[in-house]
Formats: C-alpha cells, structure tokens, sequence
C-alpha cells in the first residue's frame, strides 16, 4: 500500500543560481532602450506587471521567463550572453511538498475552503 508521505512531484529548478547583477543589468538596458513598461508587455504580450517585475531591484525582482528572454533581448538590444545560462537552464528534480502529503480525513470535507467551494456544514450527533 502506497503512504502519503511516498508522494513525490517532478519540479524544474534552475541550474545556475541568479547572479544578482541581472537585475541592474536589466534595469541599465531598459532605461537606455526609453521603452516603457506599457510598450515591452505589449510588443512581448505579457501582462504589463509581469514586465514591472524584471526591471525592479529589490525582493520582488522576477527573472524573465526563459520562452521570452530571446525577445527581451533583442528589444532591450542586449548583445550579451552571461546571464543566458542562468535564466534559460533547468533540471527535473524530484520533490516532496508538505500541503501535498496532509490527509486531514478521509471521509469529511477538506478544511481548505476556496472562492468556488461549496461550504457544507456537519455536526456530530450524540450518536456518534
């Protein structure tokens, strides 16, 4: 019989840890490109915050997706290579997710409740 806790998920992590020089990088070449956030999402149809993200420097600084990095560069004219190999390669690894493996109950509702759940409510009786 198969435990919970043998549950195993396949995950991509990134190969190359993120030099954190991209992220002014990528904020030097959009200032000198004069390309606004609102023009890069939408010459890379993308969401205009996602665009937000790559240029911040902070915590919330997001790599681009490796699918768009060939386009963001060739519209932020960037004629480098050295951060390719961190934003375009990944390994399959296997992983183990806490909330994965919880069983709170077999045979009652989930305590997870989202916008679209239908709310039941059940009491326990004397008899029980």
């Amino acid at each position: 019989m198969k435990q919970f806790d043998d549950v195993v998920f396949k995950v991509n992590k990134r190969k190359y840890e993120i030099d954190d020089r991209l992220k002014y990088y990528l904020k030097d070449k959009k200032k000198q490109s004069k390309l606004s956030n609102e023009v890069i999402a939408s010459r890379l149809n993308v969401p205009k915050t996602m665009v937000e993200h790559w240029f911040r420097t902070d915590k919330y600084f997001s790599v681009p997706n490796k699918e768009l990095w060939e386009d963001i560069k060739k519209l932020l004219s960037i004629n480098t290579d050295e951060f390719d190999n961190q934003i375009m390669e990944f390994v399959e690894e296997d992983n183990r997710f806490d909330m994965g493996n919880r069983v709170y109950s077999t045979d009652v509702v989930c305590p997870t409740i989202t916008a679209n759940s239908e709310v039941k409510i059940y009491e326990k009786t004397k008899s029980e």
